[in-house]
Parts: C-alpha cells; structure tokens; sequence
C-alpha cells in the first residue's frame, strides 16, 4: 500500500484495521498532523492560494523534491501528476 501527502494517514489507517491485506506500507511526503506540517494560519493560507493557482504546474517541485528542481522533464512529469491528483 503507497499513501502519498494527504493519503498517507488513510493508507496507515488502513494498513492497521486490515493488517492481512496489507504486506507493505510505503508514505511519502505524509504526515500525521497536518496541523505540524503547516504550523501557522498565515502559512496555512499561502498554501491554499499555491493549490489555486499554481497546481499541477510543477512549481511545487524544489518543496517535494529538492534534488529534482533543475530537471525540466520531470518539472512537467510533476506538473502532469499534480494535475491528475488535482481532479
């Protein structure tokens, strides 16, 4: 089971109430409070105007994945992906 930002709690939830379904549990780029991982209103805020204007573009990029900002194709594989999830 892959749970991926927001899916990460979820797969875990999932992994411990079906422990016979679950061989694997892979997270990344989770958390266990979301709270923690944006500590304030004001960041909080930013981010949500990021998600509304910016998506799916690949400017999230240097954040997830710093060793990868300097690569134009996988700027836009991740743009494509953000895109996808976005839906």
């Amino acid at each position: 089971m892959v749970g991926m930002s927001e899916g990460g709690p979820v797969a875990a939830l999932f992994a411990a109430t079906y422990p016979e379904r679950c061989s694997a549990l892979v997270l990344y780029g989770t958390f266990a409070r979301f709270s923690s991982w944006i500590p304030t209103e004001e960041a909080f805020t930013n981010f949500l105007d990021y998600i509304d204007k910016a998506w799916g573009t690949g400017g999230s990029v240097p954040f997830f994945a710093p060793s990868r900002a300097n690569d134009p194709a996988f700027r836009r594989w991740w743009g494509r992906y953000g895109a996808m999830l976005r839906c």
